[in-house]
């Protein structure tokens, strides 16, 4: 009928290098056509892109550009340890 709905959905991820790549779930990105919006503490907004994913392992990554004060990375486990 003419009329368009934006979607909105919320999620959560991990930062996963200095480079601003965060690791979430492909059910949180999936249908996301336009904009991607990632809020770190402190109510920062970054827009984002997708970088890949996965829906058999609902994993995806996506990317802000990082902010000057840099990010606080999550670290990951070592499975071998």
């Amino acid at each position: 009928w003419g009329q368009t709905e934006e979607g909105r959905g919320t999620g959560s991820g991990s930062v996963i290098d200095k480079e601003g790549h965060i690791l979430t779930n492909h059910h949180v990105i999936e249908g996301a056509r336009v904009n991607i919006t990632v809020r770190l503490a402190g109510d920062k907004s970054y827009e984002a892109k997708v970088i890949g994913s996965d829906p058999d392992t609902d994993l995806a990554v996506i990317k802000i550009t990082p902010p000057a004060t840099g990010l606080t990375v999550v670290p990951l486990g070592d499975s071998d340890k």
